[in-house]
């Protein structure tokens, strides 16, 4: 079993209102808003965005308390999370799905911590039922329902890792539901999970990854996920495209180097990496379509991201 230590006043300081978190606040809405300039970020007053976000300084009681391998290469860093989220836990990772990678410790010649940042997002009780089904039609103009689907974006939820040498992970995820699907017995849900990681000038990044999970709340059943492979190479052009239930969703982004993807039996769990050895900033991003019962609620997820690298 994976160790885990929630964050808790006991191991960990808000800082939001110190100068560092004031700062790093800052910092995090600005790589947002420019990232997505549709951000809710993007409208966000300063207060507002110390409202609705929270700045936690790491002390070493997280590293000790998660049994890590001996003389892994740790270092403390700050989490900015939204407040209204459940938990925010560090998690030990096994090795297929963004533990220790045996190339990154032949590159460097030291031990990585496999350890991945995991925030449970606040309870969704929305339940959009008929919502997704076809509104009214007049005798006059009958319409099909897929010719009144749309996609639509219910929420946006980030968070950032940075290490105390200035390597960051700034991670979302964009949830989506499928309007006047037509469909009686279910709901479609999609998600964007997306992860931008850079290094400071004295530092290398050799992993940027992310992923998600279905918490508790409504039983998913999988629809649809991209990319559906991993990949290597020069920088070039990944493929998001998905499917719900009556229309598709495309977009695309550049990924450079290797692309590892880890698609689960279980129902919308996914997560995606790079892997390279850059001093440049890189990305990963993947979507997912899941499907549940129409009186249900929508999906309740948890999310993780993980980062390494290595100092010159």
């Amino acid at each position: 079993m994976p160790a885990v230590v929630k964050l808790s006043a006991t191991n960990s300081t808000d800082v939001s209102l110190a100068s560092e978190g004031d700062a790093l606040l800052d910092e995090f809405r600005d790589r947002a808003v420019a990232a997505d300039p549709t951000s809710p970020l993007a409208g966000y007053s300063d207060a507002e965005l110390r409202s609705n976000y929270k700045v936690l300084d790491l002390s070493n009681q997280v590293a000790s308390r998660l049994a890590m391998d001996d003389g892994c290469h740790w270092q403390d860093e700050f989490v900015v999370v939204a407040s209204q989220v459940r938990s925010v836990a560090y998690v030990s990772l096994p090795e297929e799905d963004g533990g220790t990678d045996p190339a990154m410790v032949e590159l460097t010649e030291e031990q990585p911590c496999p350890v991945a940042l995991e925030v449970t997002d606040a309870a969704e009780t929305d339940n959009d039922g008929a919502e997704t089904e076809p509104g009214p039609r007049s005798a006059a103009a009958p319409m099909a329902a897929a010719a009144d689907a749309k996609i639509e974006r219910y929420n946006v939820v980030c968070f950032v890792r940075v290490h105390y040498d200035d390597t960051w992970n700034d991670g979302c995820a964009d949830k989506y539901v499928e309007r006047n699907d037509g469909n009686k017995s279910y709901n479609y849900y999609g998600i964007r999970m997306r992860a931008t990681c850079d290094s400071s000038a004295l530092s290398r990044l050799t992993e940027c990854g992310i992923g998600q999970r279905r918490e508790d709340g409504s039983a998913l059943k999988w629809v649809d996920w991209a990319p559906t492979r991993d990949s290597d190479g020069d920088c070039r052009t990944i493929d998001l495209s998905i499917s719900f239930a009556t229309v598709g969703a495309g977009g695309s982004y550049t990924h450079c180097d290797e692309k590892r993807i880890n698609k689960y039996s279980q129902a919308g769990k996914f997560s995606s990496y790079f892997y390279g050895n850059t001093g440049y900033a890189r990305d990963t991003q993947h979507k997912v379509t899941v499907s549940v019962c129409q009186t249900c609620s929508r999906p309740n997820w948890t999310y993780w991201s993980k980062t390494n690298g290595y100092g010159l």
